[in-house]
């Protein structure tokens, strides 16, 4: 979605995609520090990075 957004500068798509982003993210970390014994840095690393991302694009897309 996040690239079909990139081609067509949909506003709507934009939001949604990156809502879904956002969305995935917080549940992975979730699933990250309550399902898993010793949480993986790299994955928890990545998370944080990515639902910062489509934070700022949250933002921007107002």
């Amino acid at each position: 979605m996040i690239l079909v957004f990139a081609i067509n500068k949909n506003k709507n798509l934009g939001k949604i995609a990156y809502a879904f982003l956002l969305i995935t993210m917080i549940t992975a970390l979730a699933l990250e520090f309550f399902v898993r014994p010793e949480p993986k840095n790299m994955l928890v690393i990545l998370a944080i990075i990515l639902t910062s991302i489509s934070g700022y694009k949250l933002n921007l897309t107002k």
